[in-house]
């Protein structure tokens, strides 16, 4: 369920530019050149343990918190001082990652979430979506929002995870990863607005019914 995150991750950073070193570099191109620097210590990382990734390291606690310590160190790394479209975009896209790693394997959440991982599945099989179309990046669906309903209703129904905090952590990290599918799909496209991720975006989150993005 949470797999698309990983992989929208491998692709932009298997998309992300090469800049040349000139000496006479404009504002977007140094932004372009910081991007490049920001990942350059972590090539190891990238090329050993993400562009093998499955998406069953999801279920690995370690992998993925190694993974969120990646994505924020990357997210300092590159700061706030943008001004160019490409930097910004790529700023919002490691900052939402970060922002699920971080709620998702906080160590009460993911206890919880192993404790009700058949009744996700139950979910999975109940609602008609699927990783495959996931990775194609489709807009928000019905689809989608019935399936955080159904996720948010099982653990209401479990001792550990009917914690407020907990089913808050979850629903927002799910409605986080909608937003990232959908905003990755206008950036392929090349028709995304540049923007700063904040948890308000994550609240009261629309669906979008028969209607291509």
């Amino acid at each position: 369920m949470f797999n698309c995150s990983l992989i929208i991750l491998i692709i932009i950073i298997a998309s992300m530019i090469s800049a040349d070193k000139s000496s006479n570099l404009g504002k977007c191109q140094q932004e372009d050149l910081l991007l490049a620097d920001c990942l350059e210590p972590h090539q190891n990382y990238i090329e050993t343990s993400l562009f093998d990734a499955s998406g069953r390291e999801i279920s690995n606690p370690i992998f993925m918190k190694k993974f969120t310590n990646f994505t924020k160190t990357v997210a300092t790394c590159i700061g706030t001082d943008l001004i160019c479209d490409t930097a910004r975009h790529y700023k919002f896209f490691v900052d939402s990652l970060s922002y699920v790693g971080e709620n998702l394997y906080d160590l009460k959440v993911f206890k919880c979430l192993e404790r009700i991982t058949p009744k996700l599945q139950d979910c999975l099989n109940t609602v008609p979506i699927s990783f495959r179309n996931l990775r194609k990046f489709q807009s928000y669906t019905l689809d989608q929002k019935k399936l955080v309903n159904c996720v948010i209703e099982k653990m209401k129904d479990d001792q550990v995870c009917k914690n407020r905090k907990i089913i808050d952590s979850v629903e927002k990290s799910l409605n986080a990863t909608r937003l990232i599918i959908r905003n990755f799909k206008r950036f392929r496209k090349g028709i995304i607005e540049p923007m700063v991720f904040s948890e308000s975006m994550l609240s009261g989150i629309e669906v979008k019914r028969n209607k291509k993005i």
